[in-house]
């Protein structure tokens, strides 16, 4: 196809009008209208010589079987060239403008809701985590429809925002990876990188509608009103509204919920303990910095959360490294800590390493029946001999969560894959060594 020159081809004035028009009407850029004309060539010299498709193109989704302007230009191709079009043949002359950039006038009734439900079961399966249903059908039919049909038509997508989708939302992009790699086998066809980050997005959203609540920021009274009116604009422009910002007095601060409270802002030091991140008046105008401390701030508070049996281990090694000998080492020791019965370590799921990024990076869990917490074991394992950081993670995710526990399945994974994105900078260019002096400042391992 690449090969074939539209130039040479002339079409009657009448299909070049109906082309103009669906350009129009469905914003199709330069590069998909070219591919739609050598569609609308290779369609036509095939026909003439016999050939015609005689079955559906498995998976693939036309959703302008029944369109005014491609029933016309059906016909203006009989007049012109005298060949008749089978349904099948439609499909594969309309798929470039079934690849995306434009909303669907109707939904395709068939195997999309199915395959959608499958994939949501599956990501349940490897995280214990529910994605909401609704939210996806009615937010991600679209998109998954183009995704599929730009799969099955080898299509990718031009641009790329992986990078900053996994950085910004570690535990959505990595969902959107499984799915990724359930939907290959599921259509038994390639999914271009490039659709990961996409698809991070949208499961980000669903993340976002169902459970996260907007951010609670707090401003201790002071006699300087003017200074904190500059603060909440400050903080109202940071977070684009969504916030919600409360007056604290100054003698509350020690008994303020973390779950009531995202950051406090105060023009002075606070001198009373709170796990609560202060942010003083003086850095406000540094988003940068206002970010990091708060993001810093739900890391700690992770950490802390009474909810969350919290288990931070380093281990210097001599030797080579094995990950089923320390995977049942650690189920042992957990065993023998009372946090974990033999039921739970029949039942762990082993997730496989190539899915975070690292060839030695492991994140074992299963549901804990034993403990209304969750229990995050994480183990960083560093092997002098060989020079590589096993890093595994077991996860117990209690047998009932409760609605407001919720949200904490998706802090714990955001929280493992920064520490995953850390350690994956050590096999760069970084020491191990000052990784791990980074790791302890953040709090995430002791000594």
């Amino acid at each position: 196809m690449e090969s074939l020159n539209i130039s040479e081809y002339h079409f009657s004035r009448k299909i070049e009008y109906l082309i103009k028009k669906s350009e129009d009407h469905y914003f199709i850029d330069t590069k998909k209208s070219d591919l739609f004309k050598k569609c609308l060539i290779i369609t036509v010299l095939r026909c003439q010589k016999g050939i015609h498709i005689t079955s559906p193109i498995k998976n693939y989704m036309n959703q302008f079987q029944n369109i005014e302007w491609v029933e016309d230009l059906k016909n203006y191709i009989f007049e012109d060239y005298k060949v008749n079009l089978t349904r099948y043949d439609t499909d594969f002359l309309i798929f470039p403008f079934n690849l995306g950039d434009f909303k669907l006038s109707h939904y395709y009734e068939g195997s999309v809701s199915y395959i959608l439900d499958r994939m949501i079961n599956e990501i349940y399966k490897e995280y214990q985590f529910y994605l909401d249903k609704n939210f996806i059908n009615n937010e991600i039919y679209t998109h998954f429809i183009y995704m599929i049909n730009r799969s099955i038509f080898k299509s990718p997508i031009n641009i790329s925002i992986d990078e900053k989708i996994e950085l910004n939302y570690p535990f959505a992009y990595q969902i959107a990876k499984s799915a990724c790699v359930y939907l290959e086998k599921e259509l038994n066809t390639h999914i271009f990188y490039q659709e990961i980050g996409f698809l991070a997005l949208y499961f980000q959203l669903a993340i976002r509608a169902k459970y996260d609540a907007p951010k609670i920021i707090g401003i201790i009274k002071t006699p300087e009103t003017s200074m904190m009116k500059i603060a909440e604009d400050k903080m109202r422009e940071m977070f684009k509204g969504d916030c919600e910002i409360i007056e604290v007095n100054l003698s509350d601060v020690g008994s303020l919920d973390i779950s009531k409270c995202s950051a406090l802002i105060s023009a002075f030091p606070i001198e009373e303990q709170t796990d609560i991140p202060v942010i003083q008046l003086n850095n406000i105008f540094d988003n940068d910095y206002i970010e990091k401390r708060v993001d810093e701030g739900q890391r700690q508070n992770l950490i802390r959360n009474t909810n969350v049996d919290y288990s931070p281990h380093f281990v210097l090694e001599d030797g080579e490294i094995s990950y089923e000998t320390y995977v049942s080492k650690i189920l042992n020791r957990m065993k023998n800590e009372g946090k974990v019965n033999n039921d739970f370590i029949k039942k762990v799921i082993d997730t496989k390493k190539e899915k975070f990024g690292s060839d030695y990076t492991f994140l074992p869990h299963g549901v804990n029946q034993t403990s209304m917490k969750f229990i995050v074991d994480l183990n960083i394992i560093y092997s002098q001999e060989i020079n590589k950081v096993l890093f595994i993670t077991v996860l117990g995710i209690p047998e009932k969560i409760e609605d407001e526990s919720n949200y904490l399945i998706v802090q714990i994974y955001d929280f493992l894959f920064h520490v995953i994105h850390l350690l994956n900078q050590a096999s760069k260019n970084q020491s191990i060594y000052s990784i791990l002096e980074e790791i302890k400042r953040e709090g995430i391992i002791n000594g």
